[in-house]
């Protein structure tokens, strides 16, 4: 077990154990926590701390050994991230975003002032979320190896973007989700 405090209130934890369920069976189980509470900088329209991030997961692996030539090998595992990083929007040095009305008095609204300080009228915020599953399952001949690997993942990506990079709700964004899956392919090999 490990627990941990960084800069930007950055709290974090992870932990790790193995052992035998049964005579047959083993398992391990990882997991993880972070939470950056404070900002690299403030949005300035808001005065909410910016650039945080938050993340956990854990995976579990399941080993059963059926015998000296056979064992399968089952593996889960979850993983969230809620981050700003990358993701916020402001004006280039000595340019503005737009005012709504033409013909855009005083060249519109000043850049951010600094450069992890945006001007958005909300926080950009990407969240990630993903799991998945394997089996592996052995088998040893005499005069070869037999291995069946079968897996399933799924990932959905959420974004809420202020692509106008200023403090009136001119063009926000929120993406549909981005969603893969990976369904179960079973492959077989033989080699000796």
């Amino acid at each position: 077990m490990r627990a941990g405090y960084g800069e930007f209130g950055t709290w974090s934890a992870d932990v790790y154990a193995i052992g035998a369920l049964t005579k047959r069976l083993l398992a391990n189980v990882s997991a993880y926590w972070s939470n950056q509470s404070e900002g690299w900088g403030r949005n300035v329209t808001t005065g909410v701390p910016t650039f945080r991030s938050r993340e956990y997961g854990t995976r579990i692996k399941f080993l059963w050994n059926e015998s000296d030539r056979t064992n399968a090998l089952l593996t889960l595992d979850f993983d969230k991230t809620v981050a700003q990083q990358g993701l916020g929007f402001m004006a280039f040095p000595g340019t503005g975003s737009l005012n709504p009305l033409p013909p855009f008095p005083n060249g519109g609204f000043p850049p951010a002032p600094g450069y992890y300080d945006p001007s958005e009228d909300f926080d950009s915020e990407g969240d990630v979320r993903q799991y998945g599953a394997s089996l592996k399952i052995t088998h040893d001949f005499n005069w070869a190896r037999l291995v069946s690997i079968s897996a399933y993942r799924d990932t959905r990506n959420d974004y809420v973007l202020d692509q106008d990079a200023g403090p009136l709700p001119i063009v926000n964004v929120e993406p549909d989700s981005i969603r893969s899956t990976s369904p179960a392919r079973p492959s077989r090999r033989c080699h000796s």
